[in-house]
């Protein structure tokens, strides 16, 4: 199930005071809806269903025709570019099911076929230039030089500051820099 991310809000981040918890709006507004689908199936079509954090949703996503993982690893549809959220929910039925989505859609890209410009959106460089498919996981995107990965460090040096984007002592908006270069889904509505 995707969520759009209508609003470069919904991305805010919070910080727990002296903890390493933290909350991530837009993903308590998807595992609430996650919650209601689940509850509205089981309610309207008796059907049982569960929301899960077990299944890889970018892969999902793909596999079900929802989109394409792009050179940010970023699920991207042709609509909403990478601006979208997603959640897993299992369901005790059987479903008809889409075709993967096949559409390289990088490549597709008149902006993106010289140079991704998701790539080179990361001042840090952190995401490797080229396809995500092929890549084995966790090796296309170097993350101790991404922004996310430093938003929560108990000291943290002046090179990661700079970029990220504070909205009070605890709170800041994650870095969707990848993101919100994709020529993909502009304006979203």
């Amino acid at each position: 199930m995707g969520y759009v991310i209508w609003d470069e809000s919904l991305n805010v981040e919070i910080l727990k005071a002296n903890s390493s918890e933290y909350i991530c709006l837009y993903y308590e507004i998807m595992e609430s809806r996650a919650w209601r689908l689940s509850q509205w199936l089981w309610e309207k079509k008796s059907i049982k269903a569960l929301p899960t954090q077990a299944i890889h949703v970018k892969p999902a996503a793909m596999l079900a025709g929802l989109g394409f993982i792009g050179h940010n690893t970023q699920v991207i549809t042709p609509e909403y570019g990478a601006n979208i959220r997603w959640v897993a929910v299992l369901i005790d039925t059987e479903l008809v099911f889409d075709k993967p989505f096949t559409r390289d859609l990088c490549a597709e890209q008149p902006l993106c076929q010289k140079k991704s410009l998701c790539v080179w959106a990361c001042p840090y460089r952190a995401i490797i230039p080229g396809p995500s498919q092929g890549v084995p996981p966790g090796e296309k995107v170097k993350y101790d030089r991404c922004i996310e990965t430093h938003t929560r460090d108990e000291v943290l040096d002046k090179i990661w500051e700079k970029f990220i984007r504070r909205i009070s002592d605890q709170g800041f908006m994650a870095c969707t820099r990848c993101s919100l270069a994709c020529p993909y889904g502009k304006p979203v509505d």
